[in-house]
């Protein structure tokens, strides 16, 4: 993986910018700070509103503002390099298209900005980091997930005496408790007859340090991705622990899509190495390809389970027009949450959800065994996740930790000829 020295001696080399302010060791503490912040700031959040703190959503919108902006200065600070055009190509197209659908839809699309700045951003940050730092923010994070989950699952009600997870998703984003809600807990917790259940735990679904179950279980699609590209580094104590992670939050919050996503990933730590980096699109082209089948098999069925959710994107998707794809009625766009492509579509402009799809098949350098197995699990995740959702991808609760990886073990790709150069 990636060393200081090798970041110091590329940068050296490929500068597109003055002499790095912020090197070395400073570099690699704000790398580390960075997605361990992203990841528990809304944990830190809720503990203030529950202990009397005040809170709004102007809260949660400065804390990310003020993110990111610590992002982008630390990546100005450590010198822009010849390695960041991808992430800077595709906020540079994205953006270009957030300006234009401000002013065709007569509101500013903060939604679309934000979301590209999450993945471009955090794909240079983890660009800038070494091993150690990567490993260091993976296991930090799991541990704090993993202690907090133990106390709700177990001491339920010193769980929501710390976090209050209803009054801080009704002082942040407006969202009431309902009238059959009265766990403090988030709303959502509560399961429902039918909805499918591992069976281990007799309590509502956990959210740990996330306040919400969506971003709970997506973690542990992360954590997978993450386990899968450095098994080889990790040692015995650090996969138990983490795998143990992984179990613990899919059985304790019955997330159907990412545990079929980690059962994915574990089928597929032999094979994926295997295929070669020209099947890398056609396997995201083979999940649409099972969305239509699904769609043509099944009448749209409403319901809270894989195929009503597919099948309400697909309804979704047939509905719209050419002028909602292109970007025309982006506010009906963002209000379609749970439509999948449609909404990615809609925001975005079809040429915005290319741009995306190009930037996660070709991202990912995929030339050794760990890199494929991650870069096999991006487009798994992504582009699968948007069948059943589509605003929990675009969480920096989740999208901090994924887009750092995938930027980190690209780059760990990028060293190695030249490692082989100058040898």
């Amino acid at each position: 993986m990636l060393t200081i020295k090798d970041q110091q001696r590329a940068a050296g080399r490929r500068s597109l910018a003055p002499p790095a302010l912020l090197t070395g060791a400073n570099l690699q503490w704000a790398c580390l700070i960075l997605p361990i912040a992203a990841t528990l700031y809304s944990a830190v959040i809720a503990l203030g509103v529950a202990h009397g703190l005040p809170g709004s959503y102007q809260t949660v919108v400065l804390c990310e503002v003020l993110l990111l902006g610590f992002a982008v200065a630390s990546l100005l600070a450590s010198g822009l390099t010849s390695d960041d055009w991808p992430p800077i190509l595709l906020l540079y197209f994205l953006v270009v298209i957030a300006v234009i659908l401000s002013m065709v839809n007569s509101r500013p699309m903060i939604e679309t900005l934000r979301s590209t700045f999450l993945i471009g951003i955090f794909a240079m940050i983890g660009q800038r980091m070494t091993a150690k730092t990567l490993d260091t923010a993976f296991f930090v994070v799991a541990m704090v997930v993993v202690v907090v989950l133990l106390i709700e699952i177990f001491a339920q009600g010193t769980y929501v005496w710390l976090f209050q997870p209803q009054a801080f998703f009704t002082a942040t984003r407006g969202m009431q408790a309902s009238e059959y809600n009265n766990s403090g807990l988030f709303n959502n917790a509560s399961s429902f007859e039918g909805r499918f259940s591992f069976g281990f735990f007799d309590i509502p679904r956990t959210s740990s340090v996330f306040m919400e179950q969506v971003s709970n279980a997506n973690f542990a699609c992360v954590l997978a991705l993450y386990i899968s590209a450095r098994w080889g580094a990790l040692s015995s104590v650090k996969r138990g622990a983490l795998l143990g992670t992984v179990a613990l939050i899919l059985v304790s919050t019955n997330g159907r899509f990412a545990s079929l996503l980690v059962l994915a990933m574990a089928l597929g730590f032999f094979v994926f190495p295997m295929l070669g980096r020209i099947t890398l699109p056609l396997a995201s082209m083979a999940i649409a390809g099972i969305a239509i089948a699904i769609n043509m098999i099944y009448p749209f069925q409403p319901g809270d389970d894989l195929i009503g959710r597919i099948t309400f994107a697909g309804k979704m998707f047939g509905e719209a027009d050419w002028p909602f794809y292109l970007g025309a009625r982006a506010s009906d766009a963002l209000r379609q949450r749970d439509s999948g492509y449609t909404y990615l579509i809609g925001s975005t402009t079809i040429f915005g959800a290319i741009a995306l799809w190009a930037f996660v098949n070709f991202y990912p350098r995929a030339n050794d065994a760990p890199s494929r197995r991650l870069a096999f699990g991006v487009v798994g995740y992504m582009l699968g996740q948007l069948l059943v959702s589509s605003t929990s991808l675009f969480s920096i609760k989740t999208a901090a930790l994924l887009w750092a990886l995938v930027g980190c073990v690209r780059m760990q790709e990028a060293i190695k000829p030249r490692r082989r150069a100058e040898a």
